[in-house]
């Protein structure tokens, strides 16, 4: 009864930070407050390409204090503007250095956050230090995509 309990908060944080894992990738969904301007105000922005409803952002910096070393890396992903929601996905970090962080180590120069977030059994891990970090990723693409 006592790891049902910690398994449905877990899942309830997750859903409130709008994470979610659909086939091994992580996604951030975000409510936007959608007018007639808002996909060419977003094209305005040097690091984003839009084509339909599809978008990619290149070279985002996201800071935060107490959060992971990969983090706070550059960074790449892809969108998808749906009627008032925006869905991040594909979320590659650059630079990555050879580290040890629990059970994950890496030596490539670019990883996605899943080589990061994701377990062995592909759920997301839930610690308070990811936790930190999926909550300053949710802050960082509430300010890029709710402008």
């Amino acid at each position: 009864m006592k790891y049902l309990l910690l398994l449905i908060c877990s899942i309830s944080f997750a859903q409130n930070q709008n994470i979610s894992v659909k086939y091994n990738t992580i996604y951030f969904t975000e409510t936007i407050k959608n007018d007639s301007t808002y996909i060419s105000r977003l094209s305005e922005n040097p690091k984003i390409q839009i084509n339909g409803n599809k978008g990619f952002f290149k070279n985002a910096e996201c800071k935060c204090k107490g959060v992971s070393f990969f983090i706070t890396e550059e960074m790449d992903f892809d969108f998808n503007i749906k009627e008032n929601t925006v869905e991040v996905y594909n979320i590659r970090f650059k630079n990555s250095i050879q580290i040890g962080f629990g059970d994950v180590s890496t030596s490539k120069n670019e990883n996605s956050l899943e080589y990061y977030a994701l377990k062995n059994d592909g759920t997301i891990r839930q610690n308070n230090q990811f936790l930190k970090n999926y909550e300053c990723l949710s802050q960082y693409f509430k300010s890029v995509f709710n402008q």
